[in-house]
């Protein structure tokens, strides 16, 4: 009898840190931008100049990454597309997203819209069919503040349902949509 409880309590504190990190990945991943941004929390003054985004491939396949940006609103703002290579990682910061004209939401030099949210999917693709059969990923996201801190945090990963895939597929349509008209991304394979 105490063999059973000693093996419960040690499943008790795996089970749950198992749990945890698989829920980090996911086919979709959410999080907020920011470029030049600045805002008032009640009396607290925010700057953040800059967002970085990291995405990870936890899988052995390789994989056609987009990432779409939205304003507070919902608007689509623009997308890009790269392929993230078997247990690669892909990098970037939204001021080379706004320099490279990634934006449909764009003012020169720099977008008009300070702060948004970022959708990235991850898909494997075959004459131009998605499939998110062993698609994840993991992603994270680095705000720059203009006092010289960062905060980092992982991106959210969405459970996906019957929503949530027609969302991506919606996601998918929209940066094929800007890729296809500004001919800024690699094409799908």
């Amino acid at each position: 009898m105490q063999r059973i409880l000693i093996l419960m309590a040690i499943l008790s504190l795996v089970i749950p840190a198992t749990t945890v990190r698989g829920s980090e990945s996911s086919p979709y991943v959410v999080g907020e931008w920011f470029l030049n941004d600045n805002f008032q929390d009640g009396t607290t003054p925010v700057s953040i100049t800059d967002s970085q985004f990291t995405f990870l491939n936890p899988t052995q396949g390789s994989l056609v990454l987009e990432y779409a940006f939205f304003d507070t609103k919902g608007g689509f703002c623009g997308c890009d597309r790269d392929t993230l290579a078997p247990n690669g990682v892909t990098r970037y910061t939204m001021s080379a997203e706004g320099a490279g004209g990634m934006f449909a939401c764009t003012g020169l030099p720099l977008p008009l819209q300070t702060t948004g949210t970022l959708k990235a999917i991850v898909f494997t693709s075959q004459q131009q069919v998605i499939s998110l059969t062993n698609a994840l990923q993991v992603g994270f996201q680095m705000h720059f503040f203009t006092n010289g801190h960062v905060a980092e945090t992982g991106l959210k990963s969405i459970t996906i349902t019957a929503d949530t895939s027609a969302e991506i597929q919606q996601i998918h349509q929209q940066c094929v949509d800007f890729c296809t008209s500004t001919g800024l991304c690699p094409p799908l394979p």
